[in-house]
């Protein structure tokens, strides 16, 4: 695993309040069947085929465990072809996985532990709520910013924020698509575009509040 990947996990497991103890282990690879998601022989460049492969990878040694966090391994353009990176937690122990798909294989690596009870893992959404696929989200995302087809951009999304998290500025099931904010020219309020994992509504992020030292610029 890379440094910016293994520095974008741990941006995201901040962001959810995750506290990461243990050290890192040898990637490991397996299979089982996971009945509410694709088949994991699918086309894993869609993020929910993805996401059944590193969950049928894991769940082969981890029964029961499930995603917390997915995205994009490095930014990509419109006409490319991504590759997907998820944080999946086991609610028996605790335990967090980072896992990276490509070729249709998963390889995934112990990456510590999250403070959850049981009564909060029982709120992390199975994927049945997942409706809208990252190949969707982008169609949307790019009516809404057309300009995003002519540079790159980053994909990401949360399934839990934890009771505890006192930032409750990022929503969960909400696909984030990051558009390269030079691209804008004044013709949205942010490049951010969110995508509702659930229903497909699609809205601009909530461009940045100014501060008094920008508002005197």
């Amino acid at each position: 695993m890379t440094a910016p990947q293994t520095r974008g996990l741990r941006a995201a497991l901040a962001l959810i309040l995750v506290l990461l103890a243990g050290s890192l282990v040898a990637c490991n690879s397996a299979s089982d069947s996971k009945a509410d998601l694709k088949s994991a022989t699918n086309d894993t460049s869609l993020a929910k085929n993805a996401a059944a492969t590193a969950l049928q990878t894991i769940n082969a040694k981890h029964p029961g465990v499930k995603l917390l966090y997915c995205q994009m391994v490095s930014p990509t353009n419109a006409t490319s072809t991504p590759m997907w990176q998820f944080l999946i937690g086991s609610p028996d122990d605790n335990s967090v996985y980072s896992a990276m798909v490509g070729n249709g294989q998963a390889r995934w690596q112990s990456y510590g532990s999250v403070k959850m009870g049981k009564a909060e893992w029982s709120k992390v959404p199975t994927t049945t709520v997942w409706k809208i696929d990252s190949d969707v989200a982008l169609k949307k995302a790019l009516e809404l910013f057309p300009n995003g087809k002519k540079g790159t951009y980053f994909a990401s999304f949360m399934t839990y924020l934890p009771d505890a998290a006192t930032d409750r500025s990022t929503t969960p099931m909400q696909w984030m698509f990051n558009f390269d904010p030079t691209l804008g020219k004044g013709s949205a309020p942010t490049s951010t575009v969110m995508v509702d994992m659930v229903t497909g509504k699609t809205f601009f992020a909530e461009a940045p509040k100014k501060t008094d030292a920008t508002k005197k610029k």
